[in-house]
């Protein structure tokens, strides 16, 4: 059963400071028996990261799409675990906290900073655009912590395809979006786009290259494989293969120009 030290001395291994802004994919059942249970480990996470901010997704792509188009922010529920739908709730209960209102790819922010970090998410047009939350993770120099998770849970890539790739011309890719927010104002996102070209369950097959470019380091918690990706090594080292590759739509040519 792991204890608030453990999670200290992942961070330790990891190199990350109590003012670095982490984002976090966590699998409670890889990492095994947790003191405290979800809320004790979100406890730990957010002591530690004190000045800093901890961004846990809370996505509802699965529940919010063209049928049912509508994401409340007070509840609209994760489809992406436990963890989640236990910081989503959190945010609502706890200071210096907000949900963020992107109606399919939320997130969980904590720190003093939050609410200027998730700002604007009720604005957007895409899953994961680079003027969003996502994009901002590399103006933070932000690291995502994978926890009994792989590199296809890192939704940051999703935003370097935004970066690189145009929107798709199929209209079955877009449906028109609402959110209501905290205060049950509701917000309308027409042509909301929900998909781009890059499937999340090839991203593993750049993390050697990844690892080489010293974006990718590793550690553990309990029984999970801790993967560590650094968003501006990262971020820097898939845009000089995006140009080396030349086609960025065809990702197999990514994981060629890698090898």
């Amino acid at each position: 059963m792991i204890n608030r030290n453990d999670v200290l001395c992942m961070f330790a291994e990891l190199g990350i400071e109590p003012t670095d802004c982490v984002t976090v994919h966590t699998s409670l059942r890889s990492i095994g028996g947790i003191e405290g249970r979800a809320e004790g480990l979100l406890d730990w996470y957010t002591d530690y990261l004190s000045e800093g901010l901890l961004v846990v997704p809370t996505h509802t792509w699965a529940v919010v799409n063209r049928s049912n188009p509508v994401f409340d922010v007070r509840s609209s529920v994760p489809n992406i675990g436990a963890f989640a739908q236990v910081c989503a709730k959190e945010a609502f209960r706890r200071g210096n906290a907000v949900r963020s209102l992107h109606p399919t790819h939320s997130v969980a922010v904590f720190g003093k900073r939050c609410r200027e970090f998730a700002a604007g998410e009720e604005n957007t047009r895409s899953r994961t655009p680079v003027n969003g939350v996502w994009g901002r993770l590399y103006d933070e120099n932000a690291k995502v912590l994978l926890i009994g998770v792989g590199l296809e849970r890192n939704t940051y890539m999703h935003s370097i395809d935004e970066e690189v790739n145009p929107f798709p011309d199929d209209p079955e890719r877009y449906f028109d979006a609402a959110v209501i927010d905290a205060d049950g104002v509701r917000h309308e996102l027409p042509h909301m786009n929900t998909e781009f070209y890059w499937s999340s369950e090839d991203f593993p097959l750049l993390e050697d290259y990844l690892f080489r470019k010293g974006a990718m380091s590793y550690s553990a918690l309990g029984g999970a494989k801790v993967s560590c990706f650094d968003v501006r090594k990262g971020h820097d080292a898939l845009i000089e293969l995006c140009r080396k590759a030349d086609d960025t739509i065809d990702f197999y040519r990514l994981v060629r120009a890698a090898e």
